[in-house]
């Protein structure tokens, strides 16, 4: 088939999908006659493959790795280079010794003992080393073939102890064995040297950490110490995996059962490496030699808390039994668990089976965490919502268990919150229901929180949140509809707070629930602290349905539905504050702003009725927010309500902080910014206060004139009442942006005129 293709003009060394030549086939599947056809007809020899998992191997290296020894000589006899890299910087004899996920046959393994000889004779380079500094000794440290890994060795140039860790941890004890028996003074004098690439571990952690006594036994015998180690001892690995005979050797020749490491892990002793992987018998040796039951691991965690952390029931027993303190609380105060107990943590976990078997053996409930949570605090929080995975079924049984024992359900956290204030916010109905029957308190109040507003009851939260659920749930079962918080407000106050673009989507609901608590009793006309009732915050709000709602329940007045508004603008003002009062606050500002609404219903009843109500009863137009209403009206371009506040003595020429008149305000509104859109009645708005004498030469923060941003803004109309006035035009130079607008139209500006 080659010679076929070939004759047809066949490219030899041509590339398949897989970045494979006809060679490199012929190598790895060591089909002779084909790689030596291929071979004669000019095929490459060194080409290097493009697959993305072999990338940059040769022919040799594909020969080598699969232990064709036969193409392997071929090879060689055609001057394949020996020490040829591919991109992981392997050579063909890594290839050769390199351990494949495969179950070599007897046969394969004596090939490649083959190969390696042959690679050795013609000049193979056993200290080149991979991208990993890896030797090809390493690789053969980690094969069950001894002769590969001693022919290796009489090679190589620097034989350490990553050979002997390499051999260890594969578990190849002929290999770890006869570098012993052959590594000499050298080897044997830094035998106690750690290796940084197991985590700082030397030969002997890495025996006891594979249960391999026989090379515990010769380490030692050889001189490893046994108690070595910063952050752990070869004891403390033999307890972790529960190696029983490994950990009884180590003892019998002296290790430390209390030993505590140092950095990272410090204070872990070999009891907690136990409790942490629940080996029992493994504990009860250690307990036997003398190992301390409350040893401090990282300043906060004994071995029982580790234990508990670990869902190890077995170990959590048995070290109970022998006095470990099951009450004993983090003492870490940067700890995420600080003041905690063994309880706490196994009810935030929703280890069932760990807390009946905590408070079986005496375990308190009422302990105070540093935030000054409880154990059933945190069988709730970690009950909500997309919080956790933890069942809520789990949940319910955790906090069944702790009340039986006594625990108290209306504690506050540091947050201010109990449990049953986080079952209701985190939607834990059923447990809320479970501790209602236990005796919570559904009106406790919210403590002083950063996240809550103090004094909240459930009540409050749930009107405030727009929760008619809620509401409905803690009215039926008891919630007091009228309690007030730290700010003299109840639920009904807070249902009607929220502003109208925030709730609009939730307007009927938050509704329903304004008639709910009215259903169930709501006082109506409690006053804040602010001296503030819900109808007055409704409109402050401009939640003018449940005002409308509100008012209609006081039965002072039954008003037609076009006079809602006026009505109850006039009753704000005459029963909630003097006109003295609405000035100095900006309620003035929410009036004005609700005379100026587009709504059909207000344009008509509202605009001057309002402005004309609020003169009559001497309201003061020239204090801090009683002359706002001129610059807000002339915004607006509300003429009508301008001359009324004119002919009452408004002052055309009060400045404002950035030293803005009524006549700039004109602009604020964007009036100035596009020609020959300026309506008559604005036009009739610039002519009243020019009448009155406003300053047109005023300049503002930005030293500009209203004629300057007339003329900028091209309102060639206005420029020409500025101007019949006879002031005198005074562009600013300072501002280059606005000089260009101001010269841009000078033809047109004198046509006008």
């Amino acid at each position: 088939m080659c010679q076929l293709h070939l004759s047809k003009g066949a490219y030899i060394d041509s590339l398949d999908l897989k970045g494979y030549t006809p060679l490199h086939w012929a190598a790895k599947t060591g089909q002779i006659s084909v790689a030596n056809y291929l071979l004669k007809k000019g095929a490459n020899l060194h080409l290097k493959s493009k697959n993305s998992e072999d990338c940059g191997k040769t022919p040799l290296h594909f020969a080598a790795a699969e232990g064709k020894l036969e193409m392997c000589h071929l090879l060689v006899s055609k001057g394949a280079h020996i020490n040829s890299l591919d991109d992981k910087r392997l050579t063909p004899l890594h290839w050769a010794v390199k351990e494949e996920n495969i179950v070599e046959t007897r046969k394969k393994g004596e090939d490649k003992l083959e190969i390696v000889k042959l690679l050795l004779s013609r000049g193979a380079n056993t200290n080149i080393s991979d991208r990993y500094d890896l030797l090809p000794l390493h690789y053969a440290a980690k094969r069950n073939n001894l002769d590969i890994f001693q022919l290796l060795y009489s090679k190589t140039f620097t034989v350490n102890l990553t050979f002997l860790h390499w051999a260890i941890k594969e578990g190849q004890i002929p290999v770890a064995t006869y570098l012993l028996d052959k590594g000499g003074i050298k080897l044997l004098e830094n035998l106690n040297l750690r290796f940084n690439l197991y985590m700082g571990d030397s030969p002997l952690h890495t025996a006891a950490t594979n249960g391999e006594l026989g090379i515990c036994q010769l380490l030692v015998s050889k001189g490893a110490h046994i108690n070595i180690g910063y952050s752990r001892t070869p004891l403390h690995c033999a307890a972790r995996e529960g190696h029983i005979s490994v950990a009884k050797y180590l003892l019998r020749k002296g290790a430390n059962p209390n030993f505590q490491c140092r950095g990272d892990h410090y204070g872990y002793t070999p009891l907690h490496a136990a409790a942490e992987r629940g080996k029992l018998d493994m504990c009860q040796l250690l307990v036997s030699k003398g190992a301390r039951i409350d040893a401090l691991y990282d300043n906060s965690h004994t071995p029982l808390y580790t234990a508990v952390m670990n869902g190890q029931l077995s170990v959590v027993s048995y070290l109970i039994e022998k006095g470990g303190n099951l009450n004993f609380q983090i003492t870490k105060a940067n700890n995420v668990d600080f003041g905690g107990t063994p309880l706490h943590f196994a009810a935030r976990q929703g280890q069932i089976d760990m807390c009946q078997l905590l408070v079986s053996k005496g375990a308190q409930t009422d302990i105070l965490d540093d935030r000054r949570r409880t154990p059933l605090h945190w069988a709730v929080i970690r009950g909500g919502k997309g919080y956790c995975t933890i069942k809520e079924e789990n949940k319910i049984e955790i906090v069944k268990v702790l009340l039986s024992r006594g625990a108290p359900t209306d504690v506050l956290d540091l947050y201010g919150l109990s449990p049953l204030h986080y079952a209701v916010e985190n939607n834990n109905i059923s447990i809320a229901s479970y501790l209602l029957e236990k005796g919570a308190n559904i009106n406790l109040k919210y403590g002083n929180s950063p996240f809550y507003r103090r004094g909240y009851t459930l009540l409050h939260s749930a009107a405030a949140q727009c929760q008619l659920d809620k509401c409905q749930f803690l009215l039926s079962k008891g919630a007091q509809v009228d309690a007030l918080d730290d700010k003299r407000r109840t639920p009904l106050h807070w249902a009607v707070n929220e502003t109208e673009r925030f709730i609009k989507e939730k307007q009927r609901e938050k509704l329903e629930i304004v008639k709910l608590l009215i259903s169930r009793g709501a006082t109506v006309d409690v006053l804040d602290e602010n001296d503030l009732t819900p109808p007055v915050i409704a409109v402050s709000k401009r939640n003018f349905a449940i005002a409308e709602y509100l008012l209609k329940k006081k039965a002072i007045y039954h008003p037609p539905k076009k006079e809602n508004y006026r009505v109850l603008l006039k009753d704000l003002i005459n029963s909630y504050f003097t006109i003295e009062e609405a000035t100095k606050t900006k309620i003035y500002s929410i009036l004005c702003n609700l005379a100026c609404r587009e709504s059909n219903d207000l344009k008509s009843i509202c605009r001057y009725v309002i402005v004309n109500y609020l003169l009559e009863k001497r309201a003061n137009l020239n204090s801090k927010y009683g002359d706002w209403a001129l610059r807000f009206f002339a915004a607006k371009g509300r003429l009508d309500n301008c001359q009324l506040l004119v002919s009452k003595g408004a002052h055309v020429d009060a400045l404002e902080d950035k030293r803005y008149t009524p006549l700039y305000w004109l602009r604020r509104e964007n009036i100035f910014v596009i020609e020959n859109t300026f309506t008559e009645e604005k036009q009739e708005i610039v002519k009243l206060l020019l009448s009155k004498d406003s300053p047109i030469n005023v300049l503002d923060k930005d030293r500009f004139t209203p004629l300057q941003y007339a003329v900028s803004e091209r309102n060639f109309a206005i420029a020409v009442i500025l101007l019949q006035k006879r002031r005198i035009y005074h562009p600013n130079k300072k501002k280059d942006e606005y000089q260009k607008y101001c010269y841009a139209k000078p033809v047109i500006l004198s046509q006008t005129l």
